[in-house]
């Protein structure tokens, strides 16, 4: 009797969510060259760092207070030209109790703030 040899078959993959994968623009599209450290390109040194409001002026951001955002839109908390999923935010409602307005990150919507309208934010990077 002649023995036959048994193939394996391949286990089928086991399924990972990843929302908005196929929605969201990444910035691994962009050229290496222009994703270099922000500081090292505008010129700051250890001696002399770049100010938050000199910074956004130079990347081409909007520096604005969290009030005049208009409700869920994007923005991110620090000037970032390319920021990754969990560092844009979206402006959502007030809270008359705190007198601050609720802030959901983009990647993660459990992730919540409260910040005071007063807050600059910046708006217009790439996202």
């Amino acid at each position: 009797m002649a023995t036959t040899k048994k193939t394996r078959t391949a286990r089928p993959k086991k399924f990972t969510f990843e929302p908005y994968k196929n929605v969201i623009v990444h910035a691994s599209n962009i050229p290496a060259a222009s994703k270099a450290s922000t500081k090292r390109t505008l010129g700051a040194t250890k001696s002399k760092p770049i100010d938050r409001a000199q910074l956004a002026k130079k990347l081409g951001l909007e520096a604005v207070t969290l009030r005049e955002v208009n409700p869920k839109d994007l923005f991110t908390l620090s000037p970032i030209e390319y920021p990754k999923e969990n560092q844009v935010w979206i402006k959502g409602s007030y809270d008359r109790a705190s007198k601050t307005f609720c802030v959901t990150n983009w990647s993660d919507v459990g992730r919540e703030r409260f910040l005071k309208g007063d807050r600059v934010v910046y708006q217009g990077f790439y996202f």
